[in-house]
């Protein structure tokens, strides 16, 4: 099945979700009591599902994200941080192991070129160019560049 996502913003974003995950989880073991981490859990979860919709053309991947059983395991004596940290934890191996298939499962639309400005044979001297040279000129047109 073809995807309409270039594969290195699949990647990019998968590591991003990966990250965020693991910053639950570090969230939760220094804030060991804090009842926040299930409300963290579940908008992350969110966040995820609706990018799996959003990019992938079947619920295969969210399907996986939502209901692939953990292993239990106890990290704190109250039960819903407990359950949301179990949950993280297999949320996170299925990510990764969707980042790791990928290119097996999928194919991706080709990566698109880049064209710099110092390639077009008219702008061929911008390489040469001091910004301190032309930084009146941008604060003038462009006031974000003061």
């Amino acid at each position: 099945m073809k995807i309409h996502t270039p594969l290195n913003d699949v990647k990019d974003q998968l590591i991003n979700f990966i990250s965020e995950g693991y910053g639950i989880l570090g969230f939760a073991f220094s804030n060991p009591y804090n009842s926040n981490v299930p409300t963290m859990r579940q908008l992350w979860e969110i966040k995820v599902v609706n990018y799996f919709d959003s990019v992938f053309p079947t619920k295969k991947e969210s399907g996986q994200f939502l209901h692939t059983p953990g292993i239990e395991l106890l990290f704190n004596q109250d039960m819903s941080i407990n359950k949301a940290l179990n949950r993280t934890n297999a949320n996170l191996k299925v990510l990764e192991q969707i980042l790791d298939t990928l290119k097996r499962n999928y194919q991706f639309e080709p990566e698109t070129q880049r064209l710099y400005i110092q390639g077009i044979d008219s702008f061929s001297k911008v390489r040469d160019l001091n910004i301190a040279q032309v930084k009146a000129f941008l604060k003038r047109w462009f006031p974000e560049y003061s």
